[in-house]
């Protein structure tokens, strides 16, 4: 599993603004949407984006005041991977929030995104560019 957490001076409630993230994230995120953006996202709901490049589906997991996770289809059959968000309560910053991005993988290529090889270094670094970005932009208009 791939990890990447910080503080931030905003309560959970004011993060995630999924429409703005190519205004103020400069990196390996450039989208999220929603399939049904007329309504609040729900586990089992659709979502569309791009990371890296690549261009995605993926299914609703859970979805709550503290976890949003998804998961889209097998790319080329090898291998799947379970991207969650986590917004906790800060135990550290009064009325923050504790802000987790996390990617488990499995399938028969999942190994190459293991943390101590280049392609999970890598997508950590991109991890913590938008754990810090988001910092900024939250803690800027929360």
């Amino acid at each position: 599993m791939i990890q990447s957490t910080i503080e931030i001076a905003t309560p959970p409630d004011r993060l995630l603004d999924f429409p703005n993230i190519p205004n103020w994230h400069t990196g390996f995120i450039t989208s999220i949407r929603s399939e049904t953006p007329e309504k609040p996202l729900e586990k089992d709901d659709a979502i569309s984006g791009n990371m890296g490049g690549m261009n995605f589906k993926a299914k609703i997991l859970e979805c709550t005041s503290e976890i949003l996770s998804w998961t889209g289809p097998p790319v080329l059959g090898l291998f799947r991977g379970i991207h969650v968000f986590r917004f906790e309560p800060s135990k550290k910053t009064d009325g923050g929030t504790t802000f987790t991005q996390e990617e488990s993988f499995k399938g028969i290529l999942a190994w190459v995104f293991s943390p101590y090889l280049p392609l999970g270094w890598l997508t950590k670094r991109h991890f913590d560019k938008f754990g810090a970005e988001l910092k900024v932009e939250a803690e800027r208009n929360g």
